[in-house]
């Protein structure tokens, strides 16, 4: 499992931009998953069999998912 954290530009969690982001990456066909104490925190958790170029689509659609949000 891999997360990151969204915080808006004064270092508050910034809840509305993770979802955000988690929706934009299901339009990919992405499923990514929210948690943490102000569900502002974005989760990625691979299956434990993935190959190299699947790493990549999946890089390629959340970065997709940023960018639309950005």
């Amino acid at each position: 499992m891999v997360a990151a954290e969204f915080t808006d530009p004064q270092g508050e969690p910034w809840t509305e931009r993770a979802k955000a982001v988690v929706l934009a990456a299901y339009k990919e066909g992405l499923l990514l998953l929210t948690c943490g104490t102000y569900d502002n925190v974005v989760r990625v958790i691979p299956p434990l069999v993935v190959n190299a170029s699947q790493v990549e689509e999946g890089l390629e659609r959340i970065e997709a998912a940023l960018e639309s949000v950005h």
